[in-house]
C-alpha cells in the first residue's frame, strides 16, 4: 500500500470518531477496561469467551460439556479481557503463549502448525534464545462486538447494525478498536516480560493494517488454509512505532500504565495457576 494511503487510513479514525486526537484514549477507557486474566477464574472467563466465539458462534471446534476452549498451550499463557463497563459484559480476549522457564523448549502454537511453512531466511525461531520470544493467539471477539459488515465469518471482524446489542452509536464506534485494544495490551505485556520479539498468525488484510497503524508486522511464512488464509508474522519491539501515530501511541500509554498496574501483583497471586 502506498504511503499516501497509509496516511489515510491512520487519519481516518479521527475523522470517524469526530474527537481530538488527544480525547481519543480518554474516550475508548470510557467505554472499556483492559483485564489481565491473572486468577482462575479470569482465565476461565477467557476460554469461556473462546468457546461461545470458535465453537458455538462458528462451529470451528468441537462442542465441549464444561463450555471452555483450551489447548495444551494454556498452561503456559497469559490471557488479556477485555471489559465493556456499562454492561460488565466481556468484548473479547487474546493471549500471549510463552515458554515457561522450567521448560523453555516448550513449543508455540506455531512452530507446530507453520513448522512446513516458515520462511527462514526472514528470521529462523530455532535460531532465536528459547525464551525471548512468545506468540499472540486466539482472539476472540463475541458477535455482539462485531460491527463491520461482511466480516461476519471472522472472530476478530466487527458487525455493523447487530440487531442483538442495545449499545449506542457512540459507543458503537468504538468497536472497531476492540481488536486494536487487546493488540496492544498485550505488545504492552511483550515489553513488560522482557521479550523483544513476537510471533502472531494473522489474515494478510488484518496485517497490513495492523502495519499502517505502527505493529511494523513482518511476513515469514507461505500463507496457509487456518480458518482461512493465514501466515505468519514476526514483531521486533525496537521496531513498533506507535509514536507516527497519535491516537494509537496515547492509547497504548494509557493501556500500557493499566496493565504495568496489574502486573504489580501478578507473582504474589497464588490463584493464576
Amino acid at each position: 500500500m502506498l504511503k499516501s494511503e497509509g496516511k489515510k487510513e491512520i487519519t481516518k479514525y479521527g475523522k470517524v470518531l469526530g474527537m481530538s486526537k488527544m480525547l481519543f484514549a480518554d474516550h475508548f477507557n470510557q467505554y472499556f477496561e483492559i483485564i489481565l486474566a491473572n486468577t482462575k477464574a479470569l482465565k476461565e472467563t477467557s476460554y469461556h469467551l473462546r468457546y461461545q466465539v470458535y465453537s458455538e458462534e462458528f462451529g470451528w471446534l468441537q462442542q465441549d460439556s464444561n463450555k471452555m476452549e483450551v489447548d495444551e498451550f494454556d498452561h503456559y499463557s497469559v490471557p488479556l479481557l477485555l471489559k465493556h463497563r456499562r454492561t460488565n459484559q466481556y468484548a473479547g480476549t487474546l493471549r500471549l503463549v510463552i515458554p515457561p522457564p522450567h521448560a523453555p523448549e516448550s513449543n508455540l502454537p506455531f512452530e507446530i502448525a507453520y513448522s512446513k511453512y516458515l520462511w527462514k531466511h526472514v528470521v529462523d525461531p530455532s535460531k532465536l534464545e528459547r525464551g525471548s520470544f512468545g506468540e499472540i493467539s486466539r482472539l476472540a471477539i463475541p458477535k455482539n462486538f462485531r460491527r463491520r459488515k461482511g466480516e461476519e465469518k471472522a472472530p476478530e471482524g466487527n458487525i455493523e447494525n447487530n440487531p442483538l446489542t442495545n449499545f449506542d452509536e457512540d459507543e458503537k464506534r468504538f468497536f472497531p478498536f476492540i481488536g486494536i485494544g487487546l493488540y496492544l495490551g498485550l505488545t504492552a505485556t511483550i515489553a513488560a516480560c522482557n521479550q523483544p520479539q513476537s510471533f502472531g498468525v494473522f489474515e494478510t488484510q488484518l496485517a497490513a493494517r495492523f502495519n499502517l497503524l505502527g505493529f511494523s508486522c513482518i511476513q515469514c511464512s507461505d500463507e496457509i488454509e487456518h480458518y482461512g488464509k493465514r501466515a505468519l508474522y514476526y514483531f521486533r519491539n525496537e521496531d513498533l512505532s506507535f509514536k507516527n501515530n497519535p491516537q494509537i501511541h496515547e492509547l497504548y500509554e494509557t493501556i500500557e500504565k493499566s496493565i504495568n498496574r496489574q502486573l504489580l501483583l501478578y507473582p504474589y497471586n497464588l490463584d493464576i495457576l
